[in-house]
């Protein structure tokens, strides 16, 4: 009743202020609820999103440490063995790292492309992701048709860690465990790396982190040193058990039954090479052209041997070697016949190093004294290598008895220097004559002293001047007329009549050094050869029957197996990075040299 009396304008205004008043109480209420709220719930809203910063850091940090691949399974075992990602890494790229280093040593050495015959086909300048690998021994169902150098590894990897697992259990098993020497061995290795990491301001784990694998630290390294350390021990211990248990009667049937390949023949071989064209970066020849130049570079090389064959006989082999070798290996010729010499030959010698033909053709029946034979072979690029043999001593047994042990003590002529820009140069030090003055009186010394071996090893461990020996007491063991020294080192070590505690001096190209016998083997050469290929036979068929048994069955993660392969990949593009550096900088010198010849 009321209303009807209040003006439209008083209605509005008292509607406006009710609003007012209910939206205030609102506003109160929130507050006084908000007050009564925890402490923690209060807190969640602003710190929620900080835990899950603070958490991604973490998880972040425990992958760049390597937590993760210590923990997950890159390969499981039937048995129920569990090998984790770190560790399947480091075996992974170890086999990368080998066949690279293989590859390029054996290119840097004898050429390029040589390595990759060595290897199988690998090329260390790609990836192996970028490489098709054409051997046979890989799983076609598993890998495809057209397997990469990368499965290649990856299955050379499972295969190497199931023969590892396989043994150190076998090991364990009979009783084998670490002692003193074992220890100080692994700690050695371990401290050796430590101090490697020091000298490049890291600490050991840091280093392992950035030079091997994310998941590889000082205890994981340990453990597996430690494995293979009990691996070893057992390898040597059961082979050394399987040679001793074969007889001479066991011996004697297997000459027996291939007299051949326990016989031994002398040649003297030449080899001469052509090689497939390729563009530079100053050329851009079409592939009809590199063709072209490919077969006149091998017809000129078929030419050539073809006349050294002619004309070789056994008095101007040397001489003609000199004559018909590349400019750039007459120095490796001149005045030296042995640069020619192949001594001591087995028949799977020359199968390794120059095919089934020669080999058939040196051990061929009635073979006789200056027979030649021309060897070539023909290679997919068309280049060609060929080589000559004239033979020096007919196949026959050997009875020399070997490997033997003899220690030196050298006095160089010569020494080698390498200044802070890489040029080696070569220091005099002294004339033959003074080398040979200061080994005479060495050897007085010695005599009148004591003429004892151990007197000898100490006095190569602090005169000889051959860092391959010296720091061993001047020693090299298990030599054989095949070993590659120098040819009158092997001529005073088989010399007729030769006997333990020998002692006398030789000249070399090296120096002179004063040489003592120490020890030679009871057996003959083909008796040590017969009994070595023997043992390897039964250690062989011991090894399969463990490491092939189904307990070692392996089945990989694919997905940490595929991570692995794509950190690999980029490791090796920072290795064929670091290579092509490497050889750039090796030309770059190489042409300064060059340089500075022609200026003087």
């Amino acid at each position: 009743m009321d209303n009807e009396k209040k003006t439209s304008a008083e209605i509005a205004r008292e509607e406006r202020k009710a609003r007012i008043e209910k939206a205030a109480q609102t506003q109160t209420e929130k507050k006084e609820k908000k007050a009564k709220e925890p402490a923690s719930k209060k807190r969640a809203k602003i710190i929620v999103p900080v835990v899950i910063v603070v958490l991604a850091l973490v998880l972040g940090l425990l992958y760049y440490f390597g937590v993760p691949q210590r923990t997950f399974t890159a390969v499981k075992l039937a048995d129920g063995s569990k090998i984790s990602v770190a560790e399947y890494e480091y075996y992974y790229k170890a086999i990368y790292n080998n066949y690279v280093n293989t590859a390029y040593q054996y290119d840097s050495y004898y050429g390029e492309g040589v390595g990759a015959m060595y290897t199988g086909g690998f090329n260390y300048m790609k990836t192996p992701k970028s490489q098709e690998y054409t051997g046979d021994d890989i799983d076609k169902d598993k890998y495809g048709e057209k397997p990469t150098w990368a499965d290649f590894f990856e299955s050379t990897t499972i295969s190497q860690i199931k023969q590892i697992k396989a043994i150190y259990k076998a090991a364990i098993d009979a009783g084998y465990k670490l002692d003193d020497d074992d220890k100080e061995s692994v700690n050695k290795q371990i401290e050796d790396l430590r101090k490697t990491a020091s000298d490049n301001n890291y600490s050991l784990n840091a280093y392992l982190l950035n030079n091997y694998n994310r998941g590889l630290n000082e205890k994981l390294l340990r453990r597996m040193l430690e494995e293979y350390a009990i691996i070893d021990k057992f390898d040597k211990k059961k082979l050394e058990d399987i040679q001793n248990s074969i007889t001479d009667e066991k011996i004697n049937e297997a000459y027996e039954k291939d007299p051949s390949a326990y016989q031994t023949v002398d040649l003297r071989a030449f080899r001469l090479a052509s090689e497939a064209a390729k563009n530079t970066d100053s050329t851009s020849y079409t592939e009809e052209e590199l063709k072209k130049q490919t077969n006149e570079s091998k017809e000129k090389i078929l030419e050539s041997i073809q006349k050294f064959y002619d004309a070789a006989t056994l008095d101007n082999f040397g001489t003609l070697a000199y004559e018909y070798a590349p400019d750039d290996e007459k120095d490796a010729y001149k005045d030296r016949d042995e640069a020619t010499d192949a001594s001591a030959l087995t028949k799977e010698n020359i199968t390794s190093y120059f095919g089934e033909d020669a080999a058939k053709w040196a051990f061929e029946s009635g073979r006789k004294v200056g027979d030649k034979y021309l060897a070539k072979t023909e290679n997919e690029d068309g280049s060609v290598a060929c080589t000559v043999f004239i033979m020096t001593a007919v196949p026959s047994r050997d009875d020399t008895k070997q490997p033997v042990s003899v220690r030196h003590i050298l006095f160089k002529l010569t020494e080698d220097e390498t200044d802070d820009n890489g040029n080696k140069t070569t220091k005099q030090l002294r004339t033959k004559e003074e080398a040979k003055a200061l080994a005479e009186k060495t050897l007085k010394e010695w005599i009148d002293a004591s003429a004892t071996e151990d007197k000898f090893t100490e006095l190569a461990g602090t005169l000889s001047e051959d860092p391959g020996s010296s720091d061993n007491g001047g020693l090299y063991a298990d030599v054989t007329k095949s070993s590659s020294y120098v040819k009158e080192f092997l001529d005073w070590c088989f010399a007729d009549g030769r006997k333990v505690g020998d002692y006398g001096i030789i000249d070399t190209t090296y120096g002179s050094h004063i040489m003592y016998m120490s020890k030679i083997s009871d057996t003959t050469q083909w008796q040590t050869q017969i009994k070595e290929d023997l043992a390897k036979e039964e250690y062989e068929a011991f090894f399969k029957s463990i490491t092939e048994d189904k307990k070692y069955d392996a089945s990989l993660n694919s997905f940490f197996a595929g991570r692995v392969k794509n950190r690999v990949e980029k490791f090796a593009e920072k290795t064929i990075s670091a290579i092509n550096a490497q050889k750039e900088t090796s030309s770059s010198k190489s042409q300064t040299v060059k340089a500075q010849d022609i200026e003087n």
